[in-house]
């Protein structure tokens, strides 16, 4: 959680309010209770096993880049940008350019310059760069005067998405041949930042973990909503194949329990569609017997 070690907190250290707790002792299947944060964006990063102790570059002391050619899944705003950086004691640009037409990167957009005192993630705030869905965008990170400084990931599926360059003119996608670099955005969908986004968040609507989990053959379904509306909670086979409902009329504010009996059905997993007027939410129980 926001206190533990490691703790949920974000790069820059604040809070997150996810938590993962009551973990169960090691088995083949385990539970724990997660509390989530409400959405309010995606992230896009395609180095999926993060940092790895390797860098890339040349033995020159001198300027390099590394750069990542993202492409939206849906349209929001660009508000920040997390890099790897190798070296404590490092200073670096960031620069987000609108095209890249797979050797330069065109029209930059903006650009910030910092210092990371740690080898680390760093995470850089940009002011709601517009980006509309399906649209292709180019992210480089200048690291100033390191050798390899460069961070990728060097085990994970290669997605052939990154790119090197030693001018910050002219890039070359080699470095796709030996990993992704470690460069992932995030886009914001319901919130401008440079003010903290949790404030743009409603109070909290929809599923909280069914307990127990797995079950055999009854589980409580909770949830809560902020104001009185008509709810709809439905459960669902694995594929998709409706099972029946449990609630479909309109309720109090506040938090709500229901039972549901799985007794009459096989072992696997189940569907819990819960919804509103405004707010649609999905959870995979599991039912063994």
């Amino acid at each position: 959680d926001n206190s533990s070690y490691p703790s949920s907190l974000r790069n820059d250290g604040s809070i997150t309010g996810i938590s993962v707790t009551n973990i169960s002792e090691p088995d083949s299947v385990m539970t724990a209770d997660i509390i989530m944060r409400s959405k309010y964006g995606y992230g896009i990063a395609y180095d999926e096993l993060g940092i790895s102790s390797f860098g890339f570059g040349n033995s020159q002391i001198s300027d390099k880049w590394g750069g990542v050619l993202f492409t939206a899944e849906e349209g929001g705003f660009l508000t920040e940008v997390d890099f790897g950086v190798r070296y404590t004691d490092s200073y670096w640009t960031v620069s987000v350019y609108e095209s890249f037409d797979g050797t330069s990167p065109d029209v930059l957009i903006d650009s910030i310059t910092g210092y990371s005192g740690i080898d680390d993630w760093v995470t850089v705030l940009f002011d709601s760069i517009p980006i509309a869905q399906g649209e292709d965008f180019f992210v480089a990170v200048k690291y100033h005067n390191k050798l390899y400084p460069v961070c990728f990931d060097r085990a994970g599926i290669r997605s052939n998405r990154s790119y090197y360059s030693t001018d910050g003119v002219s890039y070359s996608d080699y470095i796709s041949d030996y990993g992704d670099v470690n460069i992932r955005a995030k886009i914001s969908t319901n919130a401008f930042v440079q003010i903290d986004p949790v404030a743009s968040i409603p109070e909290r609507i929809g599923l909280f973990p069914n307990y127990p989990n797995p079950f055999n053959s009854q589980t409580t379904l909770s949830f809560t909503i902020s104001k009185e509306s008509h709810v709809k909670l439905e459960v669902y086979g694995v594929n998709g194949n409706y099972i029946n409902t449990l609630i479909n009329k309109k309720i109090s504010s506040g938090r709500h329990e229901y039972l549901w009996n799985g007794f009459d059905y096989s072992s696997g997993i189940y569907f819990v569609k819960f919804a509103n007027e405004t707010f649609i939410e999905t959870q995979k129980i599991m039912l063994l017997k």
